[in-house]
């Protein structure tokens, strides 16, 4: 592997670190917004009107699913982060493991319970009775792959 470069973010200047660090954080968090946009565009275009708002009007509970995500698997690069500072290899094995045994159990417990309340879920918000099924049908759809959001997350 002669061509990687080790990047250590416990040397230099601590901002241009940071930077090279957040940069590509950054870069997935848009890309993950751009589900939405994507799906949104693409429905809007094929699918018509009462398709799109169905999109719209569940957009914002998968985004929260997608932020929660986002801040729980980061917990686990936050853990993995001080092993690695320390320079603790066995620590960073533990901690790889530890996370992807709760990134499991995480996965499957949020998939389930997402998926479960997705009804509840169109009831609560007050959407339309000529949308509920579409949007239900979507939201179901994008939150059955939460397990592989999670370990997206997880690995970048």
């Amino acid at each position: 592997m002669a061509g990687r470069k080790e990047m250590d973010l416990t040397t230099g200047r601590p901002f241009g670190s940071l930077l090279r660090f957040a940069v590509p954080v950054i870069l997935g968090n848009l890309f993950q917004l751009f589900y939405t946009l994507a799906d949104s565009v693409i429905v809007g275009k094929t699918l018509g009107a009462d398709s799109l708002a169905a999109v719209g009007s569940t957009s914002i509970i998968i985004y929260f699913v997608l932020c929660f995500i986002n801040g729980f698997t980061g917990g686990f690069g936050i853990c993995l982060g001080q092993r690695c500072g320390a320079r603790d290899e066995r620590g960073m094995r533990k901690s790889i493991a530890v996370s992807m045994i709760l990134g499991v159990i995480f996965a499957v417990v949020l998939t389930t319970l997402c998926c479960v309340l997705s009804h509840q879920i169109i009831r609560w918000m007050k959407i339309p009775a000529d949308i509920a099924v579409e949007a239900y049908a979507y939201m179901f759809v994008v939150l059955l792959g939460t397990g592989a959001t999670v370990f997206y997350n997880m690995i970048f």
